[in-house]
């Protein structure tokens, strides 16, 4: 895990929770449930039970921490601190009042107990910023007007072997170069911004009009692969009840085709809305190129991957006299980051149904 990364998230996790007083309020509804549970028949205790949980469930909804990135939110689970998003968080609560609504008593022993948890955790937290910060290790702050993309690669997809994943960086790099010539009207060399060898993760410096046009391709392509994760559940259950495989092929040509057909529709509606800035002979070969780039990116969060892009937030507010540039930017920095908090991946069960077509398989974007 990325030490950087790692000093941001913690130090955003201790932040948000301080300034949304989290423990604050869940202390404040522990006192509530004590004062139901020694005066159970209180109509005020009752009363002021309800505004705690009310109050603690509208602060819950307001957490930035349940809009992070993929990959920070995958750090958040990885470190075992999933609790620490607020709807997760405000679920856990209802669901023990839901258990307990005769026995306040059990359910102050369980939100009690939620809440030092929570209080233990930010403290550790804390300690890990100061230690971070001893050690000069900054945080992984994006500048305004930078913006990057993160790949996760799964060790199984290339057979943990430097060989394979020497050829995904190529492809990788093949698919990059698509988008920065439909965006820009030229490729570019992609730079690197930081390895992780612990998970092989990639982190790419972008123009932000090219993670601008990736960030709502992804988002475009999650919301088909709910899609697709449906029929490749049941394609899985079916193959393990020995279903032949031609009927399974023809599952397998379905999900495909749900997949292919909407990314190209979504390729369509760009090339229409704002046509590449590239010769006429070339745009026919760049349309083709984007739909083959786009469908390559489904097929690896098929296998596994997790591919989101982020951008360096406005420092401040938007004001009269900005220069066309940094409104650009700007532009760019709330297009990114929105399209970033509708994306969430998980982790398909069983094995992937998504598969380039075996023409394409040597000859990728």
């Amino acid at each position: 895990m990325n030490a950087e990364r790692l000093h941001y998230l913690a130090s955003k996790l201790v932040k948000e929770f301080q300034a949304k007083q989290i423990i604050k309020l869940l202390s404040n509804l522990i006192n509530q449930l004590q004062n139901l549970v020694n005066s159970p028949n209180d109509a005020g205790a009752q009363q002021n039970l309800h505004n705690a949980r009310s109050t603690l469930a509208d602060r819950l909804k307001s957490i930035e921490i349940d809009h992070l990135s993929p990959t920070f939110r995958k750090m958040v689970v990885d470190l075992g601190l999933s609790y620490f998003f607020g709807d997760a968080l405000s679920k856990t609560v209802d669901a023990i009042f839901e258990r307990n609504q005769i026995t306040p008593a059990v359910a102050l022993t369980e939100i009690t107990s939620i809440r030092d948890k929570l209080q233990e955790h930010l403290n550790h937290l804390q300690q890990l910023s100061a230690a971070l910060v001893h050690f000069d290790i900054e945080e992984d702050n994006l500048r305004f007007g930078a913006a990057e993309v993160s790949v996760f690669i799964p060790r199984e997809a290339v057979q943990n072997e430097l060989a394979n994943f020497g050829v995904e960086i190529r492809k990788l790099d093949q698919i990059l170069k698509v988008f920065y010539e439909f965006s820009t009207g030229e490729t570019e060399r992609i730079k690197i911004n930081q390895i992780s060898s612990s998970d092989l993760s990639l982190f790419l410096d972008l123009a932000p009009q090219v993670a601008a046009f990736l960030a709502v391709a992804l988002e475009r392509i999650v919301a088909l692969y709910k899609n697709v994760l449906d029929i490749r559940i049941q394609h899985n259950q079916l193959k393990n009840l020995n279903v032949p495989e031609e009927t399974l092929k023809g599952i397998e040509d379905h999900a495909n085709k749900v997949m292919e057909d909407g990314v190209k529709g979504h390729v369509d509606e760009i090339f229409d809305a704002n046509p590449p800035e590239v010769e006429e002979g070339r745009r026919k070969e760049l349309k083709t190129a984007v739909v083959k780039a786009l469908l390559e990116l489904a097929y690896r969060i098929d296998e596994g991957y997790n591919v989101d892009v982020r951008a360096g937030a406005p420092e401040s507010a938007e004001s009269d006299d900005e220069t066309d540039e940094v409104k650009a930017q700007r532009a760019y920095a709330i297009k990114i980051n929105t399209a970033a908090a509708n994306i969430r991946f998980v982790k398909p069960p069983g094995d992937p149904i998504l598969l380039p077509k075996q023409n394409d398989s040597d000859d990728r974007p």
